[in-house]
């Protein structure tokens, strides 16, 4: 509903972006409140924040910056964390600048949910900053296919030959053209006569 504090349960779904699987987790809004059960929402909400790795704060433009705001923001001082200004469609250039140089945190991005404004700019930030955590990505990857593991080793290999040929621009080029082909052959931008034999001899397919 458009009741605020109806919120309880926290639904999480997943999304796929450039590449990059994100789990994305709409939680309670937080409110100084002491009904009991929308506490426990509240509760749960912070332990989410808590335990993310990114937080996107949605902040209402309409009311200003407020306490429940700024306890948000102190839920998880370690938790890396977006802010989002949201339904800049209601206010034209002036009014929206009155409105950031109101709030006394940085705004990282203003939106419109409504009119779906720099929404795709958002979804960059969050890939941008799920990128930046380093050792975090790519730790779940596990190559099974033999064959798409040698082609990754050889892109690497010829990847670190350019370093040796940076002074060859020929040669350079050689090596950078030899580690597409190798991804080419995964991606299947690349196909030999070997490379058909060992899917047709190691898939079963109908006719």
């Amino acid at each position: 509903t458009d009741i605020p504090g109806t919120t309880r349960d926290s639904i999480t779904e997943s999304i796929s972006f450039n590449g990059l699987e994100i789990h994305l987790t709409d939680t309670a809004g937080f409110r100084d409140r002491t009904e009991r059960i929308e506490a426990e929402g509240i509760k749960r909400a912070a332990d989410i924040i808590a335990a993310s790795e990114l937080a996107r704060v949605m902040l209402e433009s309409t009311t200003g910056f407020t306490d429940d705001d700024k306890r948000v923001l102190e839920t998880a001082p370690n938790t890396k964390t977006i802010t989002a200004l949201n339904k800049k469609d209601l206010f034209d250039d002036a009014g929206w600048e009155r409105i950031i140089g109101s709030t006394p945190i940085s705004i990282d991005i203003s939106i419109s949910a409504l009119t779906g404004e720099n929404l795709d700019i958002l979804k960059g930030m969050v890939y941008d900053s799920a990128v930046g955590m380093g050792d975090n990505i790519g730790k779940d990857i596990i190559i099974t296919n033999r064959r798409h593991y040698n082609c990754l080793l050889s892109a690497v290999d010829e990847m670190q030959n350019t370093k040796k040929a940076i002074e060859d621009d020929v040669l350079l080029a050689e090596h950078l053209r030899s580690a597409l082909n190798h991804l080419g052959e995964i991606t299947g931008e690349v196909t030999t006569e070997e490379i058909l034999n060992s899917i047709f001899d190691n898939f079963c397919i109908g006719k």
